[in-house]
């Protein structure tokens, strides 16, 4: 009887690997960064972030908050939603730790707990750029 041939391995793909996304070049993350989350707060605290920014109208919050700290009246006027709809986005993005809150008098004065979430974002709208031209090139017939 003769032993099964053996399959030779492909290489395994994982967030440690070099990934080339548009221009920006990510660089290899080291595997022992995983090991450090051995109790998921990372993958809770990561899924939670994402999850808030899960919405079109928290996207949009980020990006006009990337410019600096606004008052929710100026949120309001920008987005042209109502005061409740917009506290309530910015409540989700508070709870997540996205967004912080300084009152100003009266006013309410939101901002960015770090300019990365703004980068996070940047680097979003970059891949869906590239997905965009990808499938744009993959439907124009060749020359």
């Amino acid at each position: 009887m003769k032993a099964p041939a053996r399959v030779p391995k492909t290489k395994r793909h994982s967030l440690a690997d070099e990934t080339l996304v548009g221009s920006l070049k990510l660089l290899p993350i080291p595997n022992a960064l995983f090991a450090l989350d051995v109790d998921g707060s990372f993958r809770r605290f990561a899924a939670d972030l994402l999850t808030s920014l899960g919405h079109p109208t928290r996207l949009q919050i980020v990006m006009l908050l990337r410019q600096g700290p606004m008052t929710v009246s100026q949120l309001c006027q920008d987005l042209e939603i109502s005061q409740a709809n917009c506290s309530q986005h910015l409540s989700v993005l508070s709870r997540a730790g996205a967004v912080t809150k300084q009152h100003d008098g009266t006013a309410r004065l939101y901002s960015l707990t770090d300019e990365l979430l703004g980068d996070l974002v940047e680097l979003l709208e970059t891949l869906w750029k590239s997905q965009r031209e990808g499938q744009a090139s993959e439907r124009s017939p060749e020359a």
